[in-house]
């Protein structure tokens, strides 16, 4: 988690707005986002990368109760090009209905769920 999503003050003022890194604030202060880059897909090898890191991204931010996330579509210069808001449940759907389709949400959560349990089987420490 990268920062706590905040909102702009309406009027402004004199004094400098103290926006801060989620390490120095509590994780109450308000709603998350996840701040993330990636190539800008221009093949359909390139979309197929780009479904993967969504995959790692939607996981990570899913885990951690993290609602949105922002990517930022980088030149291969690595010069910021577009960016795109992704509500964190939605990415499977996106994926699913938009996308090449090459990984399912609820696939990933299960084998998780499994292996877990599975492992808690040969480690006690698990209970």
């Amino acid at each position: 988690m990268d920062q706590v999503w905040d909102t702009k003050p309406s009027q402004p003022s004199s004094s400098q707005i103290n926006w801060l890194p989620i390490r120095n604030r509590s994780l109450q202060d308000g709603p998350k986002v996840e701040l993330k880059t990636a190539a800008t897909p221009l093949s359909d090898r390139d979309i197929l990368r780009y479904e993967r890191k969504l995959l790692k991204f939607w996981i990570q931010s899913f885990l951690l109760g993290v609602p949105k996330i922002i990517v930022g579509f980088r030149s291969k210069d690595g010069i910021l090009q577009s960016l795109e808001e992704l509500e964190t449940a939605k990415i499977p759907t996106l994926v699913k209905l938009k996308g090449k389709g090459s990984w399912d949400g609820n696939v990933c959560i299960n084998f998780t769920a499994k292996f877990l349990e599975c492992m808690c089987l040969w480690i006690p420490l698990c209970l």
